[in-house]
């Protein structure tokens, strides 16, 4: 076999593995959408044991942003252990602006759900911390995607890439 049909065969046999890894990375991530995470199974519980009520509900939702909140910032450890020293830093800034981004929108929050809260009326609070724990999930999930996919970018320990 000539130079060029070994260089054909080698490109084609490393297409396959690298398609099939992000075949992979992609499947693993609708399966982990289809499962649904501890903190939802505990919020939902939470919820129908509420029985309905508003202010304990809301207290619910305040409790599932504290785990979700804790659940971030432990998977932001880890991945950052991960990272090499030039993707720490873009994670660091892009964490630092999502913060910005998360502080502005509780902000607008309080003032569209709180401050226009009729007088014993629970579900606007419920609602709004709702939105606030929903905010901090969503980060939180593709946090760990990033975790996740760079198991496939760098080996354990490496982070010299």
């Amino acid at each position: 076999m000539n130079k060029l049909g070994k260089k054909v065969i080698t490109k084609g046999i490393l297409f396959i593995l690298i398609t099939s890894q992000v075949v992979l990375a992609i499947n693993k991530g609708k399966e982990a959408k289809e499962e649904k995470h501890p903190i939802d199974v505990w919020y939902e519980k939470c919820l129908a044991n509420s029985e309905g009520g508003s202010f304990e509900m809301k207290d619910c939702a305040v409790k599932a942003h504290a785990m979700w909140d804790k659940e971030m910032n432990k998977i932001y450890k880890e991945l950052m252990k991960r990272l090499p020293p030039k993707q720490k830093e873009a994670l660091k800034e892009s964490q630092k602006q999502w913060l910005k981004f998360r502080d502005a929108e509780f902000d607008f929050l309080v003032k569209y759900y709180y401050e226009t809260n009729p007088p014993g009326f629970g579900d606007f609070l419920l609602w709004m911390e709702d939105a606030r724990m929903e905010i901090v999930k969503q980060r939180t999930l593709q946090l760990d995607r990033y975790l996740y996919h760079s198991e496939f970018l760098l080996p354990e320990g490496d982070t010299k890439k």
